[in-house]
């Protein structure tokens, strides 16, 4: 357990079995079947820093790369005024030893050995912090505004102008992206070609976008994101906390949580692959 996480406990923010850590995994998990989570997660005033969901405000936290963040020390310091609050115990048969939830807090929520089950506790922020206090307003969001007042109302024009943006040829996003240059260019020049959110998914992490741009970007498509489909949440959330990393890493915490689909799919799953395809290799 980390120091801040201690002193929280012995102060009564935390209750026994409760802590602010949480793996990227059970994160998804936890939106596609916690419906206050998952409001929480969809006003976008969260990120995900060192396994914890913290406000999204220069007090809590300072962007170090692009999609990295990392806390302040007044932000690890309160965190119960900043981090959400989740309850740990065993899957089978309630709360956890002391031993156990030390490792998960060691393991930062992701040790495979604990039969372990996340749930969002009650927010200890109370909703006039979460109203009062304004959104990250560093010079990254200024140009981010400036970005969005330039974009095409329509998604072809939208895309060319984020590739152009970006310095990538289509070559460089095939490259990035898996999404074959063929495809590139009917997504661009095409307003009828029917995208499908595992290519939207890949161009978007192949770019880079920040959130802001990937879900605008998807909006002017004819493509539609439903929160009762785990696929959608999961997308969410990586499009939200991952767009830093590779198209493959991406890839691989799909694979980890379980979500992967045949490359040749039967006939059984066309249905399925109508309503939400991975990102795995688009590359024609």
């Amino acid at each position: 357990m980390n120091t801040s996480e201690v002193m929280l406990l012995k102060l009564g923010a935390l209750n026994k079995g409760q802590t602010f850590t949480i793996s990227f995994n059970n994160a998804c998990m936890l939106n596609a079947t916690n419906t206050k989570f998952k409001d929480l997660m969809n006003t976008e005033r969260f990120v995900y820093v060192d396994s914890h969901f913290c406000l999204n405000n220069e007090k809590y936290v300072e962007m170090v790369d692009l999609g990295i963040y990392q806390m302040t020390d007044y932000g690890y310091e309160h965190m119960d005024e900043c981090c959400l609050t989740f309850d740990v115990r065993y899957q089978t048969d309630g709360t956890l030893s002391y031993k156990d939830f030390n490792d998960y807090i060691m393991y930062r929520g992701s040790d495979p050995e604990l039969k372990i089950k996340v749930d969002f506790s009650e927010c200890l922020i109370s909703q006039e912090i979460l109203g009062n206090v304004p959104e990250y307003t560093a010079e990254v969001y200024t140009k981010i505004a400036e970005v969005m007042e330039q974009l095409p109302g329509n998604f072809c024009g939208t895309m060319v102008y984020h590739r152009k943006r970006r310095n990538f040829t289509r070559e460089k996003l095939e490259e990035h992206s898996t999404v074959s240059v063929s495809t590139i260019q009917r997504m661009e020049n095409d307003k009828e070609y029917q995208k499908t959110l595992g290519r939207l998914m890949a161009i978007c992490i192949g770019l880079k976008l920040y959130p802001t741009f990937s879900f605008d970007l998807i909006d002017k498509s004819n493509c539609k994101f439903d929160d009762t489909i785990v696929f959608h949440g999961v997308y969410k959330m990586l499009l939200r906390n991952c767009y830093h990393l590779t198209v493959d890493e991406c890839n691989q915490k799909l694979k980890e949580m379980g979500i992967t689909l045949p490359k040749k799919p039967s006939r059984k799953m066309v249905r399925l692959l109508s309503i939400a395809t991975p990102m795995i290799r688009w590359a024609k």
